[in-house]
Order: C-alpha cells, then structure tokens, then sequence
C-alpha cells in the first residue's frame, strides 16, 4: 500500500514520462533485444561483479544468471567451476533461458548461484527461488530496493518490473527456504547472500 502512493507521487511527478514508460514496460515480457547488443552490458558493472566474487570461497562451484560479459568467472578464486547462464548465448556452454518465460534444466547442483542485476526484470522472483532451492546451497544477489531508489518512473526507465523493499524482498527469500546470512552495500544496490534453510 505504501508503495502504492510512491506511485501517485511519481505520476504527479513526471505525467507524460509516467504514461510513457508504463505503457513500454507493463507486463512480465523479457526484453531479448537489449541484451543482445554488447554495449548494453555496461562495464560499470564490473566493480559490482568483483565484489560478488569475493564473497565465494574457492573450490566452489558457481552459476551465475545474466553471465553477460563473464566477468565474473575472471575474478573466481582457484579451483571454482563455472557455469553461466543468460537470456542469450554467451558462449563457454551458456544455459540460454529467460527467467520469464520458465526455469531451465540444470545439470546439476551447485554451491552458489549469482543474480547480479537480474532480479529487477524478473516478473516472479519467488518461483525462481523456489526452483533453486534444491539445485544450490546459497544465492547471491543484487537488487535495488524502493527505499533506496523508490521513484517509479525511474525504476521503470531502467526497464525493471518488480519493485520491492528490503523487507519483502528478505522474507520472500525466506519464504522459499533462504536465510539471509550477510548483506553489502554497492552504490544504492544491495548485494544479499541468502543460506539454503533446507
């Protein structure tokens, strides 16, 4: 309810922009086109990515959604495996899916799965983490929460379609069988590792 007036407020904000980015972005469509084009996967992110890394021990075995450039495979420590996964193929034996449309087959377990800028533009994150929760043993992501960027508007301009707090983004995690272990701060982004309860 409460994001509901952050809504109103934005409207009145900015009318015309609000119209406009509701009608581009409504619904739970993943947008394929703007992944496709490299200069869509911003070198910015880099920072983001070295940081995740560094929150997996080595010897793990890692997938990470939304691989984009593979960054992150870089910046593992020794011994980890890698698997990525995007809505396009990345190349090294991509898992090619959208998160919107169905969750893919996995070839087997893993001890940490990455969502690094992913969760914003996924329409249902709780079946995405109920389908991890018996493929892996912790879940790191990052995601942008209304009370550090509520502006609805803006949220929609990035193209994202979920639009949670802090709060309800923890307990849908828990929800679905993770805990919350540890949380960082990257820029107005948090970066949350959730513990496999199960």
């Amino acid at each position: 309810m409460k994001y509901f007036f952050v809504k109103v407020k934005s409207c009145i904000r900015h009318p015309l922009l609000f119209l406009k980015t509701f009608l581009k972005t409504s619904g739970s469509k993943s947008d394929i086109a703007r992944w496709r084009q490299r200069e869509n996967l911003k070198e910015d992110w880099d920072e983001r990515t070295i940081l995740i890394a560094s929150l997996i021990p080595a010897g793990s075995d890692v997938l990470e959604f939304g691989a984009a450039r593979l960054v992150l495979r870089e910046h593992l420590e020794k011994n980890c495996t890698y698997q990525p996964s995007d809505i396009v193929d990345r190349g090294d034996s991509t898992i090619v899916c959208d998160l919107n449309s169905g969750f893919p087959t996995l070839p087997r377990r893993y001890t940490h799965t990455v969502f690094s800028g992913v969760l914003e533009y996924i329409s249902d994150i709780g079946a995405v983490v109920d389908a991890l929760s018996d493929h892996t043993e912790v879940i790191i992501a990052s995601y942008q929460t209304i009370d550090r960027l509520p502006d609805y508007v803006t949220r929609r301009l990035h193209g994202w379609i979920n639009h949670l707090s802090n709060e309800q983004l923890v307990a849908l995690f828990k929800q679905h069988g993770f805990h919350l272990s540890q949380s960082h701060t990257w820029h107005l982004q948090t970066i949350y590792v959730f513990e496999n309860a199960t």
